[in-house]
């Protein structure tokens, strides 16, 4: 079965999930790194939230497609 397949659920919580293991990855790392001794940038801040953001946006539309499919 197609993970990305429209019409498999649990493809698109899959995806959820393995965004927000990598954005969780990066937001660590980043905060280990800033915690070194780096000040962070605004540049930098408004990058880490549209990540948080975006695992968010994600997370949300994984629930909502496991939702319809449940109603269909």
């Amino acid at each position: 079965m197609d993970v990305l397949d429209p019409n498999n659920v649990f493809g698109y919580s899959i995806f959820g999930f393995f965004l927000l293991a990598v954005l969780t990855f990066f937001f660590v790392s980043y905060k280990f790194m800033t915690d070194a001794g780096e000040k962070t940038k605004p540049g930098e801040r408004f990058i880490m939230w549209m990540a948080v953001a975006g695992v968010i946006v994600v997370l949300v539309y994984a629930v909502l497609a496991f939702i319809f499919k449940i109603i269909i």
